[in-house]
């Protein structure tokens, strides 16, 4: 006898499988951030007049970089880093408010638990007294580009803490504050409330490291009562619908494929999961800086890396579905150093040159599993496709294929899995007809496709 199934049985299988098959949502913050693709992470803080680290003080320089007078741009010139922003193409930058060694970049009025002034910070005793976030926000409104903050929960050198917590009173000296480790969460709290109610609306809040189990409920409020826009960069906060992740290297250079499903623990880095094996949608942070190896803050000297490795770390990164955050380091005039200004400008005209015009596109999203280009017989070797990752990343398997001049059949040019925002192939250049696009797995619905195909670019 064939089993029976009741109405009511059939509904609860169905609501059980579309349950098991959801597919991640990301919310409008995290669309935004992604079709940005590229931002820029401007270091500058009392590390820039003394060395490259987290924290850059410490007991061999304490004696001066304790004094807010320490921190003093002899020229200060924010549309000098507007220049540079422009000229590389960032959709919106950041800027480091408050670093490891605990210095602020506005005149708080936080107190210490005595109940006098925070003191270190641009408006303290001997300090340049300029606001500086209350400028970079002015500048940044002027120029149209959308401002963001970071500031570093985990360390205070000035408060003798690091890595979240408060160090033992015995090993204090002369110019940090003794606090319990209450007090350091509070203060952070403190600051960061000012932070993110006064200097408008934020694009983008940088918790490296991720925040402490202790403070992350009382974080989590103020991001919903003061930036409920912001989308929240390595925070790890359970819930936090605005969550992006780090993509687990600072080289720019992640391997593939990158997912913007899954989300890893709070400070880590992942380069995310199959959206058949995710919960939920995190965009990637693929952040990464212009002096080589990995120094972020300026430093005298310090070798820069090329065009071409520019040009590698922004296909792995733009290129393979994340977001590429480039290091900008402000020298001590407090500008872009002009060898730093020449590269960036070399990188972004290779940004504009390389894909600015398709030698053939698609008229925005296909929801079509074949896509086929007509490029009229013209050298090419690169193709872009992207997702409408509105409604979640969903491509899990596909291929470009290219026609030879003179063939009719069509011969592989590339395959892939994760599409994301974006994957751009680049490959061997070929004389071709057309260039065709095939979608041979997915998740749950099918995605709408869009497709570019672009000439060869000097220096690849």
């Amino acid at each position: 006898m064939a089993p029976i199934f009741t109405s009511a049985a059939v509904l609860a299988l169905l609501c059980c499988l579309t349950t098991a098959q959801k597919v991640p949502i990301p919310t409008a913050a995290q669309v935004l951030y992604q079709r940005r693709e590229l931002v820029g992470i401007t270091h500058f803080n009392m590390a820039t007049f003394y060395k490259d680290g987290d924290p850059a003080c410490d007991k061999s320089n304490w004696e001066t970089s304790q004094k807010p007078a320490s921190f003093a741009p002899s020229n200060l010139n924010i549309s000098n880093w507007i220049e540079s922003y422009k000229a590389v193409g960032v959709k919106s930058a950041i800027l480091t408010a408050k670093h490891g060694c605990g210095f602020l970049l506005w005149p708080t009025n936080v107190t210490l638990p005595d109940g006098s002034n925070y003191g270190y910070h641009v408006g303290g005793p001997g300090g340049i007294g300029i606001d500086v976030v209350s400028l970079f926000v002015k500048e940044m409104e002027a120029a149209g580009i959308p401002h963001s903050f970071y500031y570093s929960l985990k360390d205070s050198f000035y408060l003798n803490a690091i890595s979240d917590n408060v160090k033992n009173p015995n090993t204090l000296i002369k110019g940090q504050i003794n606090v319990t480790q209450e007090q350091f969460e509070d203060i952070s709290v403190a600051a960061i409330t000012e932070l993110w109610s006064q200097f408008g609306n934020l694009t983008e809040i940088w918790f490296d490291g991720g925040i402490s189990d202790r403070i992350k409920d009382r974080v989590k409020a103020l991001l919903m009562k003061y930036q409920p826009t912001a989308v929240s960069m390595g925070a790890g906060i359970e819930n936090d619908a605005n969550e992006v992740d780090w993509v687990g290297t600072e080289s720019g250079m992640p391997a593939y494929p990158v997912w913007s499903t899954g989300c890893a623990p709070s400070g880590g880095g992942s380069r995310g999961v199959t959206p058949s094996q995710a919960t939920n949608f995190c965009p990637k942070c693929g952040d990464c800086t212009l002096q080589a190896p990995d120094v972020w803050f300026w430093v005298p000297g310090t070798p820069i890396k090329s065009l071409e490795t520019l040009i590698q770390m922004y296909h792995m990164t733009v290129g393979q579905n994340a977001v590429m955050e480039l290091d900008f380091a402000i020298d001590r005039t407090g500008n872009i150093d002009p060898t730093h200004a020449a590269r960036y400008q070399e990188f972004g005209d290779w940004i504009k040159n390389c894909y600015g015009k398709p030698v053939a596109a698609t008229a925005g999203y296909m929801n079509q599993t074949t896509i086929t280009l007509s490029v009229g017989g013209v050298t090419i070797d690169r193709v872009s496709v992207q997702e409408d990752i509105e409604n979640g990343q969903r491509a899990t398997n596909y291929t470009v294929e290219v026609q030879e001049v003179g063939q009719q059949s069509f011969s592989t040019f590339a395959q892939g899995s994760s599409i994301g925002n974006k994957h751009i192939s680049v490959g061997t250049p070929v004389k071709a007809t057309a260039v065709r696009f095939t979608l041979n797995d997915f998740y749950v619905s099918q995605p709408s496709i869009s497709m570019a195909v672009f000439s060869p670019c000097p220096s690849k």
